[in-house]
C-alpha cells in the first residue's frame, strides 16, 4: 500500500455532516455527534475516498445510540484522479454490485439453504448529488483484512470458498438471462480504459 495520501483522504467534504447522516439513519430522531476520520490507511484510496463515520444519535426508545459506518464517495478535490474517475462508469458499477447484484446473488445462495454472506450490507447509496455508498463497519464484528504475512491455509480457504460461490452462483444466474454480462460490460479492463 503506498505511504502517499491525497488531501481529500484526510478530510471529509462539508456535506458529510449530521443532516446527512439522520438520511441515512432514518428510524433516528436526531444525530447528536458525527466525528468523521479516514476510514482506510491513508494512501489504499484506490479509485475512491473512505471514511469511516462514528455516528451517536437519539431515537424514540432509547437516549443515546452509537454506530459506525463506512462512507465511500468519490474524490471531491479538483484533481485528474477526479477529472477520470467522473468520467468513468466504476462507480456506478460498485453501487449496483452492492445494492441490486449481491443481495439478488444472497437471495440465490439462501433459497439452495446456504446464508453464505459475500460482501458488507450496504444501508445507503446515492448518485446525486454526491456518489456515495454507505456500508455497515465490519470491523465492529470483528472482520478484517488481514496482511499477507498474517494469511493462514484456512483464512486463504475462506476467501476462495466465497470467491467460488460467486463466481458459481454469478454463472447461473448470467446463464439464466444474461443480465451479468451486459450490464457490467465496462470495468477497469474494458474499452474505455484502454483507450482513455
Amino acid at each position: 500500500m503506498s505511504n502517499q495520501a491525497s488531501d481529500d483522504e484526510k478530510i471529509a467534504p462539508e456535506w458529510m455532516n449530521e443532516r446527512f447522516f439522520e438520511d441515512i439513519l432514518r428510524e433516528t430522531e436526531k444525530v447528536t455527534q458525527v466525528i468523521s476520520k479516514p476510514g482506510s490507511n491513508l494512501g489504499d484510496h484506490y479509485a475512491s475516498v473512505m471514511f469511516r463515520g462514528l455516528v451517536t444519535y437519539k431515537n424514540s426508545k432509547s437516549a443515546n445510540l452509537e454506530t459506525s459506518l463506512i462512507i465511500k464517495t468519490m474524490p471531491f478535490l479538483d484533481g485528474p484522479k477526479r477529472d477520470l474517475l467522473q468520467q468513468s462508469p466504476i462507480f456506478n458499477i460498485e453501487v449496483s454490485i452492492y445494492s441490486d447484484i449481491l443481495p439478488n446473488f444472497e437471495k440465490h445462495l439462501k433459497d439452495a439453504n446456504d446464508d453464505c454472506k459475500l460482501g458488507c450490507k450496504c444501508l445507503f447509496y446515492s448518485l446525486h448529488p454526491h456518489k456515495t455508498i454507505v456500508f455497515e463497519d465490519l470491523t465492529k464484528r470483528q472482520f478484517y483484512a488481514p496482511e499477507p504475512e498474517q494469511m493462514t491455509y484456512d483464512t486463504a480457504m475462506k476467501a476462495l470458498e466465497k470467491l467460488a460461490k460467486w463466481h458459481a452462483i454469478s454463472f447461473k444466474i448470467n446463464k439464466e438471462n444474461g443480465e451479468i454480462s451486459k450490464q457490467f460490460g465496462n470495468g477497469p479492463f474494458s474499452n474505455y480504459f484502454l483507450e482513455s
